[in-house]
């Protein structure tokens, strides 16, 4: 079999910058394989304890395919240099690991430390080498994962057709790695109809995440829900075999009580109509806890429970008459339970609406403040918001700019997805979380016809026709939305067959 070796060099630049030059052939090489890992955007390697030698799939991709290239990329920080000769140590070993994977690294070290003549050069060599050794799986605290790049050896040119291995634990040989989740740094998962309904988990849902936290998917929950601790919330979702931390819970509580502290000093007495997480939120913020309008509270906050009863509406609605300002949690209308559909804090915020006649300022989805919280808490730049209402999720994500896909599993239905208004059309329809791990078939259109993978359909003058496929498959679904929403005729104008949503 053809030999896949792999030639570097490295200088540093102004004791800022490096500069990677590949030899040829492997320039052009290296273009064709980081065009494939651009699409893929997955880890190479996991650490637990690491972030050398691994490629992300955000910025770091993008400065690792400069690097593979032979352009000049600015590695201010001697941390990101180290990441950097990491990555290109990464590189090294997966292009070679189609022959054997043990002489990619030696030969990626022994390349790398021949050309550390320099101080700052023997520096570099010395990272790259931790990294390679990282990647090498020498250290029982490192798990390596390799990617499948379909016809990989035919890109390198070698004689003998084949695919790497994702995932040593997770995924099979020969496996595609197009899916959807690989193009985001992270995901934003509501939690009420996504995760668990109730006391019980959304299909498919337990292990869907798992194995997103196991790629090395960084897994955040937005919920409007205000009325546990997050610390509860983790609990939960631990049990349900999702192991989670507190840290990764941001709720409509907490952005409240930060809403509030923008309006009012600390110290001020603050009404709150909720549960014990919202009660924890606005305590810890600073603010005094009251539950009458005889307190003479500076304003009252407003979140869901299952336990809120007509006088603490009555409060808040006297002390909102007497001039407190007003900040709800969240409006959801409805909330699904392992029941049914149940009314939500909306419900009780338009109760108390019905006897002031203002509107409070909301903290949750479909506006602002959550999101910036969930950005800052989590760390995160390029997440994809999952969720199951149009009117919070999705309406929200598209507010702040991310990107964001609607499961079937909870308050969504078919037919309010084809009469969504354009504020409310998710960039993505899944079944339910599976969805994201999957490659994610885009919808292809003529003038008239929208295809979606067997489905078929077309729209003839105002009515929309089942060409072929299964009408009440997901695909016809995704085709029927797509025709709709861009035919530039409102839906009421249209004769959509009953067999798409029903």
């Amino acid at each position: 079999m053809q030999s896949a070796c792999v030639s570097l060099s490295a200088m540093a630049t102004n004791g800022t910058s490096l500069r990677i030059a590949p030899r040829r052939p492997w320039l052009s090489t290296a273009k064709k394989y980081l065009s494939c890992l651009r699409k893929s955007r997955f880890l190479l390697a996991r650490s637990s304890r690491r972030s050398q030698g691994r490629i992300t799939p955000t910025a770091s991709l993008t400065e690792n395919l400069i690097v593979a290239t032979g352009r000049l990329t600015d590695l201010s920080a001697s941390t990101r240099l180290g990441t950097a000769l990491g990555q290109i140590a990464a590189i090294a070993r997966t292009v070679a690991s189609a022959q054997t994977e043990a002489h990619a690294r030696n030969a990626a070290i022994d390349q790398t430390a021949a050309r550390g003549r320099s101080a700052p050069r023997d520096q570099i060599a010395e990272q790259g080498q931790i990294a390679a050794n990282d990647l090498g799986a020498k250290d029982q605290n490192v798990q390596t994962a390799q990617i499948v790049v379909p016809g990989l050896n035919a890109v390198l040119g070698l004689s003998e057709p084949g695919d790497l291995i994702v995932d040593q634990d997770q995924t099979t040989r020969g496996e595609a790695l197009e899916v959807l989740v690989s193009s985001f740094d992270s995901v934003l998962l509501d939690l009420d109809g996504v995760v668990y309904q109730g006391e019980l988990a959304v299909t498919n849902a337990v292990e869907s995440v798992n194995k997103l936290q196991g790629l090395d998917i960084k897994v955040g929950y937005i919920t409007n829900n205000s009325s546990r601790r997050a610390e509860t919330i983790a609990e939960q979702l631990t049990s349900l075999g999702i192991a989670t931390t507190p840290n990764q819970i941001v709720g409509s509580a907490r952005a409240g009580a930060k809403l509030l502290a923008e309006k009012i000093p600390a110290g001020q007495s603050v009404l709150v109509v909720g549960g014990d997480g919202l009660r924890h939120e606005v305590s810890e913020s600073g603010f005094k806890v009251v539950d009458k309008a005889s307190d003479s509270p500076a304003a009252v906050i407003q979140g869901f429970s299952k336990d809120v009863s007509w006088r603490e509406l009555a409060e808040a609605s006297f002390a909102i008459q007497n001039g407190a300002i007003w900040v709800a949690t969240n409006q959801d209308w409805t909330i699904p339970l392992e029941q049914g559909i149940a009314p939500g804090n909306g419900t009780l915020v338009g109760a108390v609406h019905t006897a002031v006649g203002i509107l409070p300022d909301f903290a949750g989805k479909p506006f602002r403040p959550i999101f910036d919280q969930a950005l800052a808490q989590l760390q995160i730049q390029s997440p994809i918001m999952v969720g199951d209402r149009l009117d919070t999720d999705i309406r929200g994500a598209r507010k702040v700019g991310m990107k964001s896909a609607v499961v079937l599993t909870g308050i969504a239905t078919r037919k309010e997805l084809l009469a969504a208004k354009p504020e409310d059309r998710p960039d993505y329809i899944l079944e339910d979380l599976s969805g994201l791990l999957v490659d994610y078939v885009e919808p292809k259109s003529t003038k008239h016809v929208v295809k979606v993978g067997q489905a078929n359909i077309e729209l003839l003058a105002d009515k929309l026709v089942v060409i072929s496929g299964d009408p009440r498959s997901l695909d016809a679904l995704k085709a029927a939305c797509h025709l709709i929403w861009n035919c530039g005729k409102p839906i009421y104008a249209l004769d959509v067959p009953q067999s798409l949503y029903s």
